[in-house]
């Protein structure tokens, strides 16, 4: 299919080969494909209604509107605006590690670490539950990166300690389920 989409003058991303970039003047179209999921988007509405056309002509494909749902993440297209969440996903999280119910937090991690040598804790369920937030993290909430960066490092041998702190995540995330990345229109020279 990439070969197709350049020869129709879009560019393979060298950094990330399943996005591909198309220049027409000052105008942009970005066409990002995930398996047989596609998302295009143009700086200038003409543009991308021309590519919506012209794409069917070459692949087997069916325009399914406006994004409203990519890979986990809600997309909420508002005027001037774009807003992503991982609400339904980061709820299924929470019932995953039956913490559905628990007491929220108001900030992703305790102010000190503190991982004293302790008890081993379970490694699979301890990895399955950092990757979930790893995935959250940079899908939609850079806001727990230090925290999940800092126990990342110890999926290979976790403590009840480490245990703890995963839940402290999980409980500030109870409590910030509402929370959006929110992508604002301005304006291009």
């Amino acid at each position: 299919m990439s070969r197709e989409l350049v020869d129709s003058g879009f560019k393979q991303s060298l950094t990330d080969p399943s996005i591909l970039v198309k220049h027409d003047s000052k105008d942009i179209i970005i066409l990002l494909i995930w398996v047989d999921d596609m998302i295009l988007v143009s700086s200038i509405t003409s543009l991308l209604v021309k590519e919506k056309v012209l794409l069917p002509q070459k692949f087997r494909m069916k325009d399914l509107g406006y994004i409203s749902r990519f890979l986990g993440i809600d997309v909420v297209v508002r005027p001037g605006r774009i807003e992503m969440t991982q609400r339904s996903y980061l709820e299924k999280v929470l019932q995953k590690f039956n913490i559905s119910d628990c007491k929220a937090k108001i900030t992703p991690s305790e102010a000190k670490l503190n991982f004293s040598a302790n008890s081993p804790f379970d490694a699979r369920k301890y990895r399955e539950a950092v990757g979930s937030l790893i995935y959250a993290m940079t899908g939609t909430r850079p806001d727990i990166s230090w925290i999940i960066s800092k126990l990342a490092q110890y999926v290979q041998n976790p403590t009840e300690d480490h245990w703890t702190a995963v839940k402290h995540v999980l409980r500030y995330i109870k409590g910030t389920l509402n929370y959006t990345l929110s992508f604002t229109k301005s304006e291009m020279d």
